[in-house]
Formats: C-alpha cells, structure tokens, sequence
C-alpha cells in the first residue's frame, strides 16, 4: 500500500440505548442484528443519544418486521423536517430470517424483544433484537416466606414477623395470586 492509502482505524460500537428490563421479563434464547430505517433528524437525534426502547416491541406483518413503541426524541436543530418521535419503525432482515422468526412468533407466551440500539463500527444504526420467552409465574422469584405460610394456616391475617399486612409482589403478566412453597 502507498503511504497516502493507510486504512483508517476501526471505531468501536456505541451504545445508544438499552433495554435492562427485557432480561427480567423474558428468557432470551436467540439474538438476531438488524438495520433501522429512519430519517436523517433521527439519525441526528439519537447521536445525542436520545432514545427510549423500554417498553418497545416488534411484530412481522405481512412479511416486515415492524418497530414499535420506541421513542427517539425530536432533533434540536431538525424544525420542520422532525418526525414523529414514536412512529413505528421498519426493521431490515433478511427474508429467511423474517420467515423463520414468523415461525417462531406463531407459538404462544414467545416475543420479539429490542435488547440493544447501537451506531455499528462502521457508524449505521443497528438493534439487537431477542427473540424471548414470557417468563411466567412460578419461574419468577415471587415466594411467601416461611412464617407467613405458616401464619396464614393457623388462621392469623398479618405476618407473623413483620407484624404487618401481607404485601403483594408484581411479576411480569400475572394476577395478584399469593404462592406459599
């Protein structure tokens, strides 16, 4: 190579968003790359690393995968050419992988996750999408302790050690229903 055509170094991948609640709420068991199809002011936009991707999903219709519920925040400097800040988004796939996730996503309590939204080494947006189990009821860490177990079956209505109410934990897509082990 001549002197003025040394390759550039490589950058390194940055993370824009995360979404830290997905590993909680499903069992992630494949991991798919995809591009993003967006607008120059959304690419402007999340440079400034203003994205939410918590509570956002992906389905396939009519054989493309959508984005939705991710909301990256209006450029500054954007006026009018701003768009919709949660607008669904078109996910770049290849058609194999699109129909093999179809298959997937036919069989219940299984989900399209966003896990990561990243600029690649090469400075394109990319998603790290999981393909991912509803954890459900029994698998969550939702337990009675001892003593309340056995303060509930002789008859007293609050907690033994604590001396209070029973409270009542959130798992992802269950109802209020206690479980003593």
């Amino acid at each position: 190579m001549a002197d003025g055509f040394a390759r550039k170094p490589r950058r390194e991948k940055k993370l824009i968003a995360k979404n830290r609640s997905a590993h909680h709420e499903y069992f992630i068991d494949e991991t798919f790359e995809c591009g993003v199809e967006l607008a120059g002011t959304e690419v402007r936009s999340l440079r400034e690393r203003a994205c939410q991707i918590t509570d956002s999903f992906a389905l396939i219709r009519n054989g493309e995968c959508w984005l939705h519920n991710v909301h990256i925040h209006p450029y500054s400097n954007g006026s009018i050419f701003n768009r919709d800040p949660d607008r669904r988004r078109k996910l770049l796939l290849h058609r194999k992988q699109i129909d093999y996730l179809d298959g997937k996503l036919r069989t219940r309590g299984v989900a399209l996750v966003p896990l990561e939204l990243y600029f690649n080494e090469d400075g394109r947006v990319k998603l790290l999408l999981g393909l991912g189990e509803v954890r459900s009821c029994t698998t969550s860490a939702r337990t009675w302790p001892s003593a309340t177990c056995s303060a509930r079956s002789i008859g007293l209505s609050s907690n033994v050690a604590g001396n209070r109410p029973f409270s009542f934990r959130r798992a992802p897509m269950c109802d209020r229903v206690p479980v003593c082990v």
